[in-house]
């Protein structure tokens, strides 16, 4: 078919190369669907089907968002929907055997875990969340405000002036004088027995 004359329709701007006819396109889907339907790429399915000289073209109907896109996707899709059913179907022929109270088999069981697991609508009763809290738009555009009007080099400043303060040395103890917090070493009296008596500072 890839050989057939291309079906083509007048340009409607009255000059130009006449365009591809969507009846063209209709022609080149029932190629390449057998492909789509086992989840093939649109490249891969042009090549499979042998008209990749067209997948230009072929791609460029696609991104109109078209009908010829949905049938693409909607071809693509069918081989997730054909696994989706066997699985539905396997699992609710097991769940049919647990009602009555049969014993399952490890493989049954393993079908039940792997859809409990992976199935979308029974994520809301087994999967396992982390909840999120939800931030309101604009309480993050006031975060970001006073962020980016934040003056980092006062903040800096602010920092170094506490690092200094925490870290101020404290003055020699031998040294006297009004900012001496420290009271001066105060002469000891020799007394009679020749033993040191330490002298007593008094305070006010």
């Amino acid at each position: 078919m890839g050989k057939e004359p291309i079906k083509t329709i007048p340009n409607p701007a009255g000059q130009g190369r006449p365009l591809l006819s969507d009846e063209q396109y209709e022609a080149w889907l029932k190629e390449i669907r057998p492909w789509l339907e086992m989840a093939c790429s649109l490249y891969g399915s042009c090549v499979k089907a042998g008209i990749e000289p067209k997948y230009d073209s072929i791609l460029e109907k696609y991104k109109l968002n078209d009908w010829f896109s949905k049938k693409v996707d909607a071809y693509r899709a069918s081989f997730g929907e054909s696994i989706n059913e066997a699985l539905a179907r396997e699992t609710l022929r097991i769940l049919n055997r647990a009602k009555k109270g049969d014993v399952l088999e490890r493989e049954e069981i393993d079908v039940l875990k792997h859809m409990s697991d992976k199935h979308r609508t029974a994520q809301p009763f087994f999967v396992t969340r982390t909840e999120t809290a939800q931030v309101d738009d604009s309480k993050i555009g006031k975060i970001l405000d006073t962020i980016e009007s934040t003056n980092y080099d006062e903040v800096a400043r602010e920092a170094r002036k506490q690092m200094v303060a925490a870290n101020k040395p404290l003055q020699d103890q031998k040294q006297t004088g009004a900012d001496n917090n420290i009271p001066p070493e105060q002469p000891t009296d020799q007394t009679p027995s020749g033993t040191v008596k330490p002298q007593v500072q008094s305070y006010p």
